[in-house]
């Protein structure tokens, strides 16, 4: 079973393309989606922790700003495209 994160961060600190090469590295991480600029969808194992993340972004980048969110699809609401609800209310690996 996975579980989806929301990554928000800030692009001055920390860009999209540096955390997904970061996120690809990480046996952690099991898949990724970017829905818009400075938020990053991160599929873990459901045993995985904000924390978790937290570490391994916090190694790379330091003091670059971010907050990591669990979605939770029964806690949820916005307007995003259809594969991306499905992604976060399904999350798969790769």
């Amino acid at each position: 079973m996975m579980k989806a994160f929301l990554v928000v961060h800030n692009l001055a600190a920390i860009s999209s393309f540096d955390l997904t090469n970061l996120l690809n590295t990480r046996p952690e991480v099991k898949n990724w989606k970017i829905p818009f600029i400075g938020a990053c969808v991160v599929v873990t194992d459901y045993w995985q922790t904000p924390t978790a993340l937290r570490t391994i972004i916090q190694q790379q980048f330091g003091d670059g700003w971010f907050i990591i969110a669990p979605l939770e699809s029964h806690n949820l609401d916005g307007w995003l495209p259809k594969d991306m609800w499905e992604f976060i209310q399904l999350p798969k690996s790769r």
